[in-house]
């Protein structure tokens, strides 16, 4: 059923084919955020520094988004959403928050919040065992 949700093109990812899941990602946060950096994006959408550097490359070939230099810190490189990338964010935000609300629909909310519960519970212990590994 998740392999379903999140095959690009198909219509409960509502998002283009020709995009991927972590191309998504990047202009969702940096639509939220506006300008970050690639180590920004990388701690908060949990990729590596190769994979987000890749994506920005992508998106950059797409004129989604643009790379500037930090006025705070010269050394940084931040990347914003151009025009056309915020135009896109706007197009494909309603129709995944209508997704979200239909998906939910499958649940009662006595079952939606049990469920919450249990990821929360499941966010907990993948921490721990994180910690223990460090």
């Amino acid at each position: 059923m998740t392999d379903q949700m999140l095959t690009p093109g198909n219509q409960l990812h509502a998002i283009p084919e020709s995009m991927s899941v972590k191309e998504w990602q990047v202009i969702a946060v940096l639509a939220k955020f506006g300008k970050m950096t690639n180590k920004e994006l990388c701690e908060y959408i949990k990729q590596t520094h190769v994979a987000i550097s890749r994506v920005v490359k992508q998106l950059k070939k797409q004129q989604l988004v643009e790379t500037e230099q930090s006025e705070l810190d010269k050394r940084k490189v931040e990347i914003i959403l151009t025009d056309k990338g915020l135009s896109l964010h706007d197009e494909i935000v309603p129709k995944r928050l209508k997704l979200n609300d239909e998906i939910d629909n499958g649940l009662t909310p006595d079952e939606r919040t049990t469920f919450l519960m249990l990821i929360a519970k499941l966010e907990k212990h993948v921490q721990a065992l994180n910690s223990r590994s460090e």
